[in-house]
């Protein structure tokens, strides 16, 4: 699961992407597929937790039809009444909405083959589910049992409602021993296809029944104007966040970088603000050695930070993920006059990190920068010991990360950090904090630069 990240990058404005979009992405066919009987095998029983009324329909309506089919026992747990979706509306009050909403859910549900299915009803304000995050985990709790199989709306969704009940359904799983499964509904409007801050390694689709009209939600109240959609794309379970798939970090890394750097040679203005220019300068100066024999640099981007290196290092092997970055990188030290003794080459870490053959010499400076944090907990750990097997002796490995929250981040900057701190063999020479990243340096050698100079 993506790591906590900046609501305002799940904004739920506007049309949203359009279902033919969906549809006509490849990606979505890579997805690998899983049936009924897989998610909610015979004799399972299937909890399907619905933020609002009609949230049920949204997000797995053509599950639910297949699970009928197959006679799964299934309970739905409604957390609130939807009874807010229409603030100061004269058409559609509270009082109404909380009566027509539950009734429309049940005829789409009738619809879908399950005409009198069990229901609970926990009441709990519209749009204040997160203040109530404990005691709806409680509730939950409470009404499941070891194995179920729980539904409901992914911990990311956008809607703070369905972001609090994954929060609560994750909480209740662990407790009683369920097994979750989360669903987008508002994520198919705000994310795009390839999206980085959607979990797709994680995804499955599922094959759903294909007959006219099956599984639509009947006519109502548009809430927020939101079109009708059963699981949108129609083929998938709204995204089954579960196990590995075989669409790779690396590949939605690599198309999401190319793009990044296709539509902008400068994304992150590090040529124009005084911000990155001045945190260059505070690493640059915080090196423990004036010139370095080797130096590796991981996430060069567009080579601004490479061409500093370029002239305290005897070489320089840069790398990036993304091909446009490394075009952009090798014009940059054209234009510098300093590419001579730079190579630069496409690595996807952890697994393109060089290997230093026996007897060859190794890297006295790893230069992490802006870059760890995309990485998963695992490849973070990997890349650690990676750095620490390919450091020559006395050699130093810099590490300078934005610290703020952003919707590609995976792991903190706080968590990359404490990574290599907790690393054995390594000693921080320097740790530099400021309100808005954190810059820190290691090394096998635990003399600070004073003792190494053979003054103090």
């Amino acid at each position: 699961m993506l790591a906590q990240s900046d609501t305002q990058a799940r904004r739920i404005e506007g049309s949203g992407t359009p279902d033919q979009v969906w549809l006509s992405w490849p990606g979505l066919n890579d997805l690998p597929c899983i049936g009924a009987h897989a998610l909610v095998p015979p004799g399972t029983r299937a909890v399907i937790v619905a933020p609002h009324p009609d949230d049920e329909i949204l997000a797995c309506g053509g599950l639910l039809q297949l699970l009928a089919a197959q006679g799964s026992e299934l309970l739905f747990i409604a957390v609130t009444d939807g009874d807010a979706s229409h603030p100061d509306s004269p058409l559609w009050p509270q009082e109404r909405l909380r009566q027509v909403r539950p009734q429309e859910s049940a005829l789409a549900l009738a619809t879908l083959g399950l005409a009198s299915p069990a229901w609970l009803r926990l009441h709990l304000p519209d749009g204040g589910v997160a203040g109530m995050t404990p005691q709806l985990s409680a509730a939950l709790a409470a009404q499941l049992r070891p194995g179920d199989r729980v539904f409901t709306t992914w911990r990311l969704d956008g809607h703070p409602d369905h972001e609090a009940c994954g929060r609560a359904c994750a909480a209740a799983c662990a407790a009683s021993g369920a097994t979750l499964v989360e669903m987008p509904v508002w994520g198919w409007h705000w994310a795009a296809p390839g999206d980085m801050r959607v979990p797709w390694q994680r995804a499955r689709r599922t094959a759903l029944l294909r007959q006219p009209d099956a599984g639509r939600p009947v006519d109502g109240p548009p809430r927020h104007r939101r079109r009708r959609r059963l699981a949108a794309p129609a083929t998938c379970v709204g995204g089954v966040f579960s196990m590995s798939a075989t669409s790779t970090p690396d590949d939605q890394r690599g198309r999401y970088f190319e793009q990044l750097y296709r539509q902008d040679a400068d994304p992150w203005r590090v040529r124009q603000r005084w911000y990155e220019e001045r945190k260059r300068g505070l690493l640059l100066a915080s090196l423990p050695q004036r010139r370095y024999r080797h130096a590796y640099e991981p996430g060069c981007g567009n080579g601004e930070l490479t061409a500093e290196l370029a002239r305290r290092c005897e070489r320089v092997l840069a790398a990036d993920l993304s091909a446009e970055a490394l075009g952009l990188a090798q014009q940059r030290l054209l234009d510098a006059g300093c590419g001579a003794n730079v190579s630069l080459a496409q690595h996807r870490l952890p697994r393109d990190w060089p290997r230093i053959l026996p007897g060859a010499e190794k890297f006295d400076l790893i230069v992490l920068s802006e870059i760890a944090y995309y990485l998963s907990p695992q490849e973070l750990a990997r890349v650690v010991e990676h750095s620490i097997a390919s450091l020559a002796p006395g050699g130093d490995i810099v590490l300078c990360h934005w610290r703020a929250p952003f919707a590609q981040r995976i792991v903190s900057t706080v968590r990359v950090h404490a990574a290599f701190q907790d690393a054995p063999g390594l000693h921080r020479v320097l740790r530099h904090e400021e309100s808005d990243f954190l810059l820190g340096i290691w090394s096998n050698d635990a003399r600070s630069v004073a003792q190494r100079e053979g003054f103090a």
